[in-house]
């Protein structure tokens, strides 16, 4: 067992430093909007683009979802904080790339809700798994705009207080993101 964690260790820094030496490394810092009929999303963002045709991306976000009546509230709408996890994978070298992304977020949301006789607050925590495909145009090797169109399927882990529709199924989306290459 232990030779193996040496062997598996080994390879992945010699396959680690290859890396390295090939490619477009660069960074992105900026910010993103993403409009969902549930919800929308505000976010700070830093990717670190490894090689030619692979990003990772780390999101700080906040979102906010707008008043809606549900089969069991006259109005349910709330706002929370969250992060997100992604990959993506160009197709083409910089400057003009598109791509295929995939992601996992998280979402800490408090909603409050009502009916014709009662109001209350519910706490959440969504795990939202994605898909995305979008594309990178990069302006003069310093700014990008990047749109983008997502698939995203929301799972509540955790929920205090009276249960709500917000945070289950499919929800569609699609956003836009600029900021600046490093």
């Amino acid at each position: 067992m232990k030779s193996i964690c040496i062997a598996l260790s080994a390879i992945f820094i010699s396959l680690s430093s290859t890396a390295q030496e090939a490619g477009y490394r660069t960074t992105d810092v900026g910010a993103s909007f993403q409009y969902s009929p549930d919800f929308n999303t505000y976010s700070l963002h830093l990717a670190f683009n490894a090689e030619e045709y692979h990003s990772f991306i780390l999101k700080a976000n906040y979102a906010r979802s707008g008043n809606r009546k549900t089969d069991n509230h006259t109005s349910e709408s709330g706002s929370g904080w969250g992060g997100y996890l992604g990959y993506r994978y160009h197709f083409s070298v910089i400057p003009k790339r598109a791509f295929l992304g995939l992601g996992l977020g998280i979402q800490s949301m408090k909603i409050d809700w009502s009916t014709t006789l009662l109001e209350g607050t519910t706490n959440l925590m969504i795990l939202q798994p994605t898909i995305e495909a979008g594309y990178t145009l990069v302006i003069n090797d310093y700014m990008y705009i990047t749109p983008s169109v997502s698939g995203i399927i929301q799972t509540k882990l955790n929920s205090k207080g009276v249960d709500v529709d917000f945070g289950k199924g499919f929800a569609p989306a699609a956003g836009i993101s600029i900021g600046w290459r490093f």
